[in-house]
């Protein structure tokens, strides 16, 4: 079956099925979409499909170029993933000089890009040239968290395939075979924000969410003038989970917004339920207006934590703000 191990997206499912079936394929495809929804599974399963010997429409699983996919051992498939928070010039480079290598063994040669967004600069401008004339023989598949980090002109001469988030009772079925526990399930799914990726991240942390309740308890009571308790908080962030501004950021968006969908009577989308109480504490020392502000505040940080920067520095004097706006 083609696409078996996609979940939840049907639409790009569909799309991707299309075209296998006519086995007219675009020259560059762009899987853009949230972060663990599927675009990486779905660029693997569309190539494997693609390179399958005997069925048309999906995989056998069997026949020479599935053996050699399935061991990561095909000739003609390559993946290029980030290495050092971006993809740099030279690796794009190297891509280009293995462009006029024709197939070895199948009709196509399929390079996957993850994190395409990740393009420096002088990166993203060779790669346009290849994907402006390339050989017949060439699929690229991009992947993207945010296109809209992309050059306009590498999206325009992709064919793009959306990723949605995933429902919370895709990610709590699918946990059913990682976590015995019902109510452990129930709050991962909910606090995965729709990331089947992350929800898996979680589950193998034993720790996370006696972890997540003392963030959000830290979080909740600090006093805005507290220049104190703000460097204690980035100083527990680097001893519990050494580090991971990623996980942080991603916790601490969830919890800003769940104060924004309290404090707009929303209360059926929140997504840490089992800290109602907080909530009740921390939602009335915020205006809306200044929760939109935090939220977009630490997007743009987010974005900024892919060059290099003083990531310490730059998170304590970002939390320092957006602590200053409680009431």
């Amino acid at each position: 079956m083609a696409l078996e191990k996609l979940l939840g997206q049907d639409r790009a499912r569909k799309i991707l099925k299309g075209h296998l079936e006519k086995a007219r394929y675009h020259h560059a495809y762009l899987f853009h979409g949230p972060a663990g929804v599927g675009k990486s599974t779905a660029a693997r399963e569309f190539a494997h499909s693609i390179f399958c010997e005997e069925i048309s429409q999906g995989y056998c699983g069997k026949c020479v170029s599935c053996h050699q996919f399935l061991t990561g051992n095909h000739p003609d498939y390559q993946e290029i993933e980030v290495e050092d928070r971006t993809i740099k010039i030279d690796v794009i480079r190297e891509l280009r000089r293995s462009l006029t290598l024709k197939p070895f063994k199948s009709l196509y040669r399929i390079f996957v890009i993850r994190q395409a967004e990740k393009f420096t600069r002088e990166a993203a401008n060779s790669f346009l040239k290849s994907l402006e004339e390339p050989p017949s023989y060439v699929i690229f598949i991009l992947t993207s968290d945010n296109r809209k980090l992309l050059l306009p002109t590498i999206i325009s001469r992709s064919f793009p395939v959306a990723f949605n988030y995933l429902g919370k009772n895709i990610i709590e079925s699918y946990l059913e075979s990682k976590i015995e526990d019902r109510q452990k399930r129930k709050v991962l799914s909910e606090i995965s924000g729709g990331s089947l990726g992350f929800a898996c991240q979680l589950a193998e942390d034993d720790n996370f969410l006696e972890q997540r309740k003392e963030l959000i308890s830290l979080w909740s009571k600090m006093d805005r003038k507290s220049f104190l308790e703000v460097f204690n908080l980035v100083q527990w962030v680097e001893k519990e989970w050494n580090g991971d501004y990623v996980q942080f950021f991603q916790l601490l968006q969830y919890w800003l917004r769940d104060l924004f969908y309290w404090k707009n009577g929303q209360k059926q989308v929140i997504l840490n339920r089992d800290c109602a109480d907080l909530l009740q504490e921390e939602g009335p020392l915020w205006k809306t207006e200044d929760l939109e502000k935090a939220l977009n505040l630490l997007d743009d940080l987010q974005r900024g934590f892919d060059r290099k920067i003083n990531r310490r520095l730059a998170l304590e004097a970002t939390l320092l703000k957006i602590n200053g706006w409680r009431q």
